[in-house]
């Protein structure tokens, strides 16, 4: 439970705090509510929202282009490229490489680059580049996360035989 510190409000700063970019909730009622910051071991009290500001600052850091390989700048070109070769779906369906949504080609826009036949992490581990467009094809939305979901294990589809 959250350790909650009051203090009084002068009537001028009703909504306020004496930084006009930090809102105090509860000081409609003459009081200002102070709870710990959320992140783990951090001491430091906010007023508004679950993370102090150099936690929120840390967080935002961590949230980089760097992190996510789908974002880097050979991967968007990538990805253009293969958009403009497949403008169209080109999931074959029930086949082996396919979402298993319908049969023959899609023919949807394409929306994704769908990395294929091999996956992107397969194509890291063998030291090959995973931005080849040649080793992608344009599939839309609704094709790749039916064949995602097929493919990859995780969530649901990583259940055991239990018997």
């Amino acid at each position: 439970m959250p350790v909650m510190i009051k203090r009084q409000c002068t009537p001028h700063k009703r909504w306020f705090d004496s930084s006009p970019k930090r809102y105090t909730p509860l000081c409609r009622w003459g009081i200002a509510m102070y709870k710990v910051c959320s992140t783990s071991g951090c001491p430091h009290l906010v007023s508004s929202g679950s993370l102090c500001d150099e936690c929120r600052k840390a967080k935002d850091k961590r949230r980089t282009r760097g992190r996510n390989p789908y974002t880097s700048k050979a991967h968007r070109l990538a990805r253009a490229r293969v958009l403009a070769r497949d403008p169209r779906c080109v999931c074959p369906g029930d086949g082996p490489d396919g979402c298993g949504r319908h049969h023959g080609l899609c023919g949807a826009p394409s929306t994704i680059a769908d990395h294929w036949p091999i996956e992107r992490i397969e194509l890291v581990e063998a030291g090959l580049d995973p931005n080849d467009p040649q080793r992608m094809r344009g599939l839309c939305k609704r094709c790749h996360d039916s064949k995602t979901a097929r493919t990859k294990p995780s969530g649901f589809n990583n259940r055991q035989n239990l018997s």
